[in-house]
């Protein structure tokens, strides 16, 4: 059977340079018709958690994230091309209207073989808890591109550095530094939602799973401005990589104020060959 659409998502920031970059390994994902489709993946934003759903990190209800970037690329003409948002088959409590916003969009009318086009989303939450969407790209001969995409709505959210040095999987990741040293200091921001936030805690702890890969002193908070917050105000807390073990060294950086209000970033980093 011949493919049409392939899919994919990626950290880029332009649509016509993602429209080109579409390159990464497939992965499962289900799909109306799979045999004709293909996605590849990456994190919409290191830090946040990859499983079936592309994850949005935390936000704000109200208030709109940064944006993710997915790309469709067909490797022959097809016609009546269009994109919509819809539930997830099944998890339509976790759906509203306006939870996903599409910021930009190129998948529309006719693309000729290869040509490829793509589109871009910002996390909206209109509520607090887990909110839920389809990205459904569609042409006239039936193919369907489905992007689950997924983001938590809150009242406190901690936020990774814009461009981190390195990506790895669904952390935010430190490039390898040698042993016994520290690498730049990375800064993670905090924000409060409509009710503000006191009583700010943040703290580093063992990755679910990896704790075999967690020391305490492998990742060091080395500034910490964060007390109490008034809506929608943000604080700022600096990380440093300091590796104590060699290979690969994770940990989850956690931030929860006096009301149960929590946020949280996934964090890793490996070694060179070499030791201080």
């Amino acid at each position: 059977m011949q493919r049409r659409l392939a899919v994919c998502a990626a950290e880029v920031v332009t649509l016509v340079a993602f429209a080109v970059a579409c390159k990464y390994p497939p992965v499962a994902h289900a799909a109306t018709s799979p045999d004709n489709l293909q996605r590849g993946g990456s994190p919409a934003y290191p830090g946040c958690a990859l499983g079936p759903a592309l994850t949005f990190c935390d936000q704000a209800p109200g208030t709109g994230s940064s944006q993710g970037v997915f790309g469709v690329i067909n490797d022959v003409p097809v016609t009546n091309v269009s994109l919509s948002v819809a539930p997830i088959p099944g998890l339509a409590a976790n759906f509203a209207v306006g939870d996903f916003t599409i910021t930009g969009n190129t998948c529309t009318g006719s693309l000729a073989a290869n040509q490829g086009c793509a589109f871009s989303v910002s996390f909206t939450p209109t509520t607090t808890g887990l909110r839920q969407a389809a990205l459904i790209v569609t042409d006239s001969a039936g193919d369907k591109g489905i992007f689950n995409v997924q983001g938590t709505g809150t009242n406190l959210y901690l936020a990774p550095p814009g461009q981190p040095g390195c990506a790895w999987d669904n952390a935010f990741t430190y490039c390898s530094q040698a042993l016994g040293t520290a690498s730049a200091t990375e800064t993670f921001a905090i924000t409060a939602g409509t009710g503000g936030a006191s009583g700010i805690n943040v703290a580093l702890v063992a990755t679910l799973g990896l704790s075999g890969e967690f020391n305490s002193a492998d990742f060091t908070i080395v500034a910490n401005t964060c007390g109490a917050l008034a809506a929608f105000q943000s604080c700022t807390v600096g990380v440093e990589f300091n590796p104590r073990t060699a290979g690969l060294r994770a940990a989850t950086l956690t931030v929860a104020d006096s009301a149960g209000d929590a946020s949280q970033v996934y964090l890793a980093g490996g070694t060179t060959s070499t030791s201080a």
